[in-house]
């Protein structure tokens, strides 16, 4: 059997949304932190856009979702790993490495949803603050 929590044998899933925000952002970690590697600031803010972006569009696997990333390798191997968008085959992953600046544009359907940082936060405020006080969202 296969299960949505392993990040690499997965086949394509059912999407079963969390009960939660926060039970939705915490697989979302889970899954960052085991693609990633290490728990950075910038890992942090790649899950938070994660979780904005499934609020809005629901499955982050899903094969219509494009993403764009515009900021550090970090956030781009973050937001990579848990929208399991590829660089090519099928290509829905594009990333432009920018220093001093996170920015996510995930694309579906013809609608567009815009995350920008805000400016520098800590750990706990990456993990305590409201949305809207971390990021312009468009």
């Amino acid at each position: 059997p296969y299960f949505e929590n392993d990040t690499i044998f997965s086949p394509l899933t059912p999407y079963i949304k969390g009960k939660s925000r926060e039970m939705r952002q915490g697989m979302i970690k889970k899954h960052a932190f085991i693609h990633h590697g290490e728990e950075c600031i910038d890992m942090l803010v790649g899950v938070r856009m994660a979780a904005i972006a499934e609020d809005r569009f629901g499955h982050l696997n899903s094969s219509d979702l494009m993403v764009n990333v515009q900021g550090s390798p970090c956030l781009a191997d973050t937001v990579q790993g848990v929208s399991r968008a590829r660089l090519a085959n099928p290509s829905r992953f594009t990333y432009i490495n920018v220093e001093n600046s996170s920015e996510t544009i995930w694309t579906k359907n013809g609608q567009s949803l815009t995350i920008r940082l805000k400016g520098a936060f800590n750990h706990d405020e990456l993990e305590k603050l409201a949305d809207e006080d971390l990021f312009d969202i468009f």
